[in-house]
């Protein structure tokens, strides 16, 4: 169920996927046994009792290609809706907020084919005359049509807002930016002796992969009194690799600030771990032509 929950709610992110499909969830009373009687006996008074007939014969007679169109009303209500959530959608993008993204007047439209076509069978197959489906669709059934999907646009949304409950105490707490505190604290925690920028979003935590390259630049030029930050040319790319070259714990035992970023025993433990493998072989031997490894 909770695999379900989730991909439902991925599609319902303003981009439309979740409007592609009709959900209706009406009301269904259980019925008494004098109106299951009922009901019963009026089927077989009727010409057909399987609604499965009247698909088969829609069926049947679009074997071939079929125009239907809009009556004159009909079309300036659909013109009407149409210019309403245009409307919607310029008036989000001049006060600068998301505009709609909802697929009603596409959905309107298909909804109002399928009723105009089904009813129509219907109602030749229990009267026992031809099937004769008008070329176009009247008024009243396309306002049907916008009364069921406006509907069952409600129905998602109470669905959607159920989904969201069960999801709740699974989501992750929502986590601010790091601050330049605590990216400092990260990269004097990383492993090995050496840092890049690539490295560090490599073995930070993961609320740390944000970090931007401009971030992590800003971050080493604060830290000189830790380590010393290089710049190495490497293959394949235009620009120098910024590297953060930690001091020897043995350089710093003596002296390690009490407002530090983080402790003594945190940058030692951490000094001594081994590189991850975001540095490439080649930036360890340059490095290691510099005396940083």
């Amino acid at each position: 169920m909770l695999p379900l929950v989730k991909l439902m709610t991925v599609m319902e992110q303003g981009q439309g996927l979740f409007d592609r499909f009709i959900l209706t969830a009406p009301m269904c009373l259980r019925p008494t046994p004098e109106e299951t009687s009922a009901a019963i006996q009026t089927l077989k008074g009727m010409d057909i009792s399987d609604v499965g007939i009247v698909y088969e014969t829609i069926f049947d007679l679009h074997l071939q290609e079929q125009m239907y169109t809009l009556d004159n009303e009909a079309q300036k209500l659909y013109t009407d809706l149409n210019k309403a959530f245009i409307d919607d959608i310029n008036e989000a993008l001049l006060n600068g907020t998301v505009p709609p993204r909802s697929k009603k007047v596409d959905i309107v439209g298909r909804i109002a084919l399928s009723v105009h076509v089904f009813d129509a069978v219907a109602r030749a197959l229990l009267s026992g005359e031809n099937c004769d489906i008008a070329p176009s669709i009247n008024h009243h059934t396309l306002k049907s049509a916008l009364a069921l999907v406006e509907f069952s646009d409600c129905q998602k949304t109470i669905l959607i807002d159920a989904l969201d409950e069960i999801l709740l105490p699974t989501r992750d707490d929502v986590k601010a930016q790091p601050s330049l505190e605590e990216v400092q604290e990260a990269i004097l925690t990383s492993p090995g002796p050496v840092t890049t920028a690539r490295s560090f979003k490599q073995g930070a935590p993961r609320h740390y992969r944000s970090t931007t390259s401009a971030e992590f630049s800003k971050a080493i030029e604060g830290m000189l009194d830790y380590g010393t930050v290089l710049g190495i040319r490497v293959p394949r790319r235009a620009s120098k690799v910024q590297v953060f070259c930690k001091k020897s714990p043995d350089v710093l035992q003596e002296r390690w600030p009490s407002d530090a970023p983080c402790s003594f025993q945190s940058y030692s433990g951490a000094f001594k771990k081994n590189l991850p493998t975001a540095i490439s072989d080649y930036m360890k031997i340059e490095l290691n032509k510099k005396g940083f490894l």
